[in-house]
């Protein structure tokens, strides 16, 4: 805390709406709501309680000159706030909601500028980050307007942030207030929010605590549900609270309700509105719906008109009515409805699901999660959990109707209506108890004790078996540090190392140091923690004794740094985003499998394998015959092996990348193994890493380059590994290729040999494989590619496969934002659905993946075209099975995996669900597999 601040600030960041209340350190009676002037009307600003979380991104000629200036700020074409959200439903795709909602989606690239989601490129976008800036530098510059002589950079700001945000949440809402300005920051979780603004409140409110044992914080906002257990004790101080328990993430709010309407509007209405249009019917919804919720009586209607666009203004205008009733019927049967307490989340039932490329949970009804949480908190705490008091936060809770149907479900449960701690104003209490929250940090006023929710874990390696190391144990409190001195620990140095990260809320007791089993049903994978950890002059690999040192910032984020033991090098371990969405797109089957132990190879079956590359790359072994002696000494086909048997491998044998020098035998069986050895390029956590180690030998290219099965073998490991690849990396790869494949490019490099035909199908491949390419770039080689597939037979199947890669709905690895628009691949899947097909299979698989119905709004194909698309893959024997893709949102079978990435997958390793929705269940991830940390023998 700034000891220099005068006014503590707490920020309200809310995925619908935000709020600032603020104080004085010192005076509990002094906390009030800070009015926040905004836009309401073009060229008016007044000030309000609340700022509407949204960012409208104006056109050149959407508002007259000067409307939008601010009296801080001229005319930046930028608005926030009242303004900006009225816009959004006049004028399609460009307004930015729940920029929160999309911190937490690790399925995209959060800091590329992908908002408003399903727009046209070729608009200005933000990225989520930049998004949640805009929102505070506005709070910002008005709070510096009113408070010239204290401005809020120089204030103590107490950030809100869902209980259930992870640390890379938690990690990148820090990095948007830092961009913003707010450098003295606090997180706080909203569940522990309101509650100390209804302490603040109730000054008595130890007197009307009196004989409750539990409090369960119910929060419903617009994006987010947290369920939070707070515990009464009597203390020899006095009573006093203490957060015992929080739910995982859930992703279900009131934007779900929106979308629910809005579907049943369209549905009703027969429209298919593309991603803009659909955007504009959900925030109409919205506004109708909260006027029809806070209206005084029950027979209410509202009227949503929804113009048309271009040539179909009339025609394809949408106009309908919401009833009150209609709508508080929706509102409670589907998302709170009368469920039994052994009830959990059911799959594919949710009002909403990715219907606008959010992960939304799949089961909206807030009860079964609920249901679900008191279970796990009994499993967790180890006794019963009998709520007998409740206190109710978020804007979706305001109905009164929706407050009673809860206390109905837990009177239910429970024999009998929990206690309600009322007065607190839902829209604006966690704003109100943050700024309450920093008072009680200077000391003026109650703390609620409980520290971190969750207990953080390294993934290590140990004797007999992989272990989790435990950095930190739940209720670690906010500036706490923990050095780890046992076990002794040895990492990799001089290289670009990854550490598998771990988090559990259900785990007790765990001390920071213990060594325990890795259980999947009780910890969370996170990103990987990775850096290059640098350690004497030569830089050649070597390893290094470390302890560990975790800090719990007073900011509420998590810090690792790996200590010698020996000297004074200290390195910070950080995130690595970009194996995040790796991680979403793939799992592993080891470690979902009760018995994963029958996956795992002997090690002497792992040394004869051994044994044979060394004789092959050492000594003077055949590498023609290496292939079926590898299969012998594992005493499995070449498809069978599992993934953690082909990652120790591929470290072995890339330690002998020089013996390709031998011959141009030697080269094209090493370059065959690293690539089989590391495909798909993801599924283990250290696999980005490996493919930066292999990126080295990119710019040399083959040492025997006029070998035609080297240069095949070449493109086949950079297609296997093209996973492993940044975005950089790859454009560079489609540079190599680019002169081979278009004929508007084909400049081959002087001296350089024709490619085989082998070779070009290779290139194809790898082109298709390149998921995160830029989308204009992308889109420049899918309609080069279309218009050389469709001049006729002579092209084979890897042209089709490529194609039907690049325009495909659901990427297999890369981020939701590289996946090309309905717009440009339609004209496309229209064609190839009414022609005759010369290779009828090839051409199935490429029609499924660019119709596959993946959820999401933005990146779905019409009703009609998938339909006609389903009907033609129906008729086609080679279409047995694609049809059900088309339809409905699923997951291919490993056959059928195996043909979408033109490879045969690791014993293990599958696609995922297309979009993975969040539940509040556990949830495993990628297997830990070999660290770069390990104990020491």
């Amino acid at each position: 805390m700034s000891e220099g601040a005068r006014w503590i600030v707490g920020i309200d960041l809310g995925t619908t709406n935000s709020a600032v209340a603020c104080c004085r350190p010192d005076e509990p009676d002094s906390l009030a709501t800070f009015a926040i002037p905004q836009l309401v009307l073009e060229g008016e600003v007044a000030p309000r309680s609340s700022l509407p979380s949204a960012v409208y991104l104006a056109g050149e000629h959407d508002v007259p000159a000067g409307a939008l200036a601010l009296p801080w700020a001229a005319d930046t074409r930028e608005v926030v706030g009242v303004l900006a959200r009225l816009l959004g439903t006049r004028v399609a795709g460009r307004v930015i909601t729940s920029a929160k909602s999309w911190l937490c989606h690790g399925g995209v690239d959060r800091e590329a500028p992908i908002l408003p989601w399903g727009t046209d490129a070729a608009l200005q976008r933000l990225s989520p980050v930049e998004a949640s800036t805009r929102l505070l530098a506005h709070i910002s510059a008005a709070w510096d307007e009113a408070h010239p002589e204290a401005s809020l950079a120089e204030q103590d700001v107490i950030l809100t942030v869902p209980a259930s945000f992870d640390e890379v949440a938690r990690e990148l809402t820090v990095q948007a207030a830092r961009a913003a300005g707010l450098e003295h920051l606090r997180l706080l979780e909203e569940p522990q929010a309101a509650l100390y603004a209804w302490t603040a409140a109730h000054p008595d409110w130890r007197e009307r605590l009196a004989g409750s044992t539990t409090i369960l914080v119910i929060d419903v906002g617009g994006g987010t549900t947290d369920f939070s257990l707070v515990a009464v004790r009597e203390e020899s101080q006095g009573r006093g609270l203490e957060r015992t328990f929080v739910g995982e993430h859930l992703l279900v709010g009131g934007d779900n309700m929106d979308l629910a309407l809005a579907r049943r509007l369209s549905d009703s209405a027969g429209a298919r509105l593309d991603a803009a249009r659909w955007q504009q019917l959900t925030a109409l919804c919205r506004a109708a719906k909260e006027g029809l919720l806070s209206a005084d009586t029950p027979d209410a209607t509202a009227e949503i008109s929804l113009a048309g666009r271009g040539r179909s203004v009339v025609q394809g205008a949408l106009r309908a009515t919401l009833e009150r009733g209609a709508v508080t019927r929706e509102l409670l049967e589907s998302f709170f409805p009368v469920v039994g307490r052994e009830e959990g989340p059911k799959l594919g039932s949710g009002p909403g699901l990715q219907e606008f490329g959010l992960p939304f949970a799949e089961d909206a009804a807030v009860t079964r999660h609920l249901a679900s949480f008191l279970r796990r908190a009994e499993t967790s705490l180890g006794e019963s959990v009998v709520p007998d008091t409740i206190l109710f936060n978020g804007g979706a809770l305001q109905p009164t109707l929706v407050r009673e149907r809860l206390l109905e479900v837990l009177a239910g449960w429970f024999g009998k209506r929990p206690e309600v701690l009322a007065g607190a104003d839902l829209d604006l209490a966690v704003s109100r108890g943050a700024a309450a929250y920093g008072q009680a940090l200077r000391g003026t006023g109650e703390r609620i004790s409980g520290g971190a929710p969750r207990a953080f874990y390294l993934g290590v390696g140990a004797p007999a078996a992989e272990k989790l190391l435990c950095l930190t144990s739940r209720g670690m409190e906010e500036g706490e540090e923990i050095r780890i001195a046992e076990p002794e620990l040895e990492l990799l140095a001089n290289t670009q190392v990854a550490f598998p990260l771990f988090v559990s809320t259900t785990r007790l007791g765990d001390p920071a140091g213990a060594l325990v089993e890795f259980e999947t049903d009780s910890v969370t994978s996170l990103p990987p923690l990775g850096t290059v950890l640098r350690f004497g002059r030569s830089l050649d690999e070597r390893i290094v004794p470390v302890r560990l040192r975790s800090v719990l910032t007073e900011t509420g984020t998590l810090e690792v740094f790996c200590e010698s033991v020996h000297t004074e090098h200290r390195w910070k371990l950080s995130f690595d985003l970009r194996a995040q969405a790796n991680a979403d797109a793939w799992e592993s089957e080891e470690l979902a499998a009760k018995d994963s132990a029958g996956m795992l190879l002997p090690d002497a079956a792992l040394d004869a394998a051994s044994a044979a590359l060394e004789d092959v790359f050492i000594g003077d072994g055949d590498p023609l015959r290496l292939g079926r002696r590898l299969e012998e000494a594992l005493e499995l086909g070449r498809d069978a092996w599992p993934l953690s048997a082909l990652r120790t491998l591929w470290d072995r044998v890339f330690a002998w990348e020089e013996s390709r020098t031998r011959s141009a035998e030697h080269e094209a069986r090493w370059l065959n193994l690293v690539g089989f050895f590391l495909r798909p390029g993801y599924g283990d956590v250290r696999d980005s890493f490996r493919g930066e180690r292999l990126w080295r030998l990119h710019d040399g290219g083959p040492r025997y380059p006029r070998a035609a099965q080297v240069r095949a073998e070449w493109w086949t490991l950079w297609k296997r590994v093209a996973g492993s690849l940044s975005r950089p990396q790859q454009t560079a790869l489609l540079q190599d290729i680019r002169p081979s494949l278009l004929p508007a490019a084909r400049r081959r490099r002087a001296g350089g040999p024709k490619p085989t035909p082998q070779e070009l199908r290779e290139m194809w491949q790898v082109a298709g494989s390149l998921e995160r390419l830029a989308q204009g770039l992308r889109g420049e080689i899918f309609m080069a590619l279309a218009k050389i597939v469709a001049k006729g037979h002579e092209k084979g199947d890897a042209e089709i496969w490529a194609l039907g890669r690049m325009g495909a709905r659901v990427p297999v690895y890369g981020p939701a934002d590289t996946v090309l628009s309905p717009d440009l691949v339609s004209p496309i899947v229209r064609e190839i659905t009414a022609a005759k097909w010369r290779r009828p299979a090839a051409t199935a698989l490429a029609l499924a993946q660019m119709a596959r119905r993946s959820g999401d709004r933005a990146r779905d194909l019409s009703d009609g075209m998938r339909e006609a698309v389903a009907g033609r893959l129906d008729e086609a024997e080679e279409g047995v099975g694609l049809a059900t893709l088309v339809r409905e949102v699923g997951e291919p079978d490993a056959q059928l995996g195996a043909r979408i990435v033109a490879d045969s997958l690791p014993s293990g390793l599958r696609i995922a669900v297309a979009s993975p929705a969040t539940t509040s269940e556990p949830v495993s991830g990628t297997t830990p597999g070999p660290p770069d940390i390990r104990l020491k023998m």
